[in-house]
């Protein structure tokens, strides 16, 4: 229900609010050639964030096991196969843990993944209510209760924060669940202490910079006009409220495209602009590794857990 509501709303702001076709077709070519320089920029970048990712689940699960970075970068990517067709992609457990060989380290595979998610999560939160606060402030929705709207953003932060850092401890009422893969992945999240738990979400943080500055890279590319510091507070909010739409990978497009409309529409920029720049985004960040992912399955023959 939630996909045909996002696939209706999709269509009415292209063809019922907007006239896609005609957007398109008015699309100024000669300024993209001019702009090209920032599509090259998000074609470096990616590399960048898929090794970022690779380095975040490496240093979660060498914790217990000794994964190369290369094969670390090849996990990722056959994740990324199985999570672009699982709601909140999480497929990527499974596909992520086809190839960490020995079975007694793959529950540290599962419970680094998920770990790895979390910290992600958390930056998306941090870094969205942040921007959302600075928005609402620049536009004066909160005048009046901006003393009220900074204690509850600043309590939010430090919840957040303390409960991720704190999940070795609270974890443990796993432990109690008589199901052995849960006691196994609890036990792995109980090894990880306040050094690895930072260390992974600075990778976080700057793998949410990495693919931020993307989205507004491919703004600029097809013809954005704005300031680089609103761009990015839209971008931010985009993010944040993506994060709580239950999708599978492939289908989170759609969520992320009305979004999209609906946020930096607000701007002014045109439906065209925002929706070749979101969907461009998602063929290099999420297709291209996904489909990296379907060739290093197809080597190595690995279909099922052996």
């Amino acid at each position: 229900m939630l996909f045909l509501a996002l696939l209706g709303l999709l269509y009415y702001q292209l063809f019922v609010q907007n006239n896609i076709v005609e957007l398109w077709a008015s699309q100024s070519w000669d300024s993209m050639k001019q702009n090209v320089y920032y599509l090259l920029a998000v074609i470096l970048i990616a590399p960048i964030n898929w090794f970022l990712e690779a380095k975040k689940w490496q240093s979660l699960i060498n914790v217990k096991a000794n994964i190369h970075l290369l094969e670390a970068l090849k996990s990722i990517f056959v994740g990324m196969s199985f999570g672009i067709i699982s709601p909140q992609r999480i497929g990527e457990y499974y596909g992520r843990m086809l190839l960490v060989n020995e079975k007694r380290h793959r529950p540290i595979a599962v419970a680094s993944t998920l770990l790895s998610s979390i910290s992600q999560n958390l930056v998306t939160v941090l870094v969205g209510l942040s921007s959302l606060y600075c928005f609402f402030e620049h536009f004066k929705v909160l005048r009046g209760i901006e003393q009220i709207s900074s204690i509850w953003l600043f309590a939010m932060i430090a919840f957040c924060t303390i409960m991720y850092f704190t999940i070795p401890i609270w974890i443990n009422v796993l432990k109690k669940i008589k199901i052995s893969l849960i006691q196994k992945t609890a036990e792995s999240i109980a090894l990880w202490n306040f050094r690895i738990q930072f260390i992974v979400l600075l990778y976080a943080g700057l793998r949410y910079a990495c693919y931020s500055l993307q989205y507004a890279c491919l703004l600029y590319f097809f013809g954005a006009e704005l300031s680089l510091s609103l761009v990015l507070a839209g971008i931010t909010i985009i993010y944040l409220v993506q994060s709580g739409i239950p999708l599978p990978g492939g289908f989170s497009i759609l969520a992320r495209s009305s979004i999209a409309l609906f946020i930096l529409g607000s701007f002014e920029l045109n439906d065209w602009t925002i929706l070749a720049s979101t969907w461009t985004l998602w063929v290099i960040n999420l297709v291209l590794p996904a489909f990296f992912g379907l060739i290093i399955l197809r080597k190595i023959n690995v279909l099922l857990i052996k």
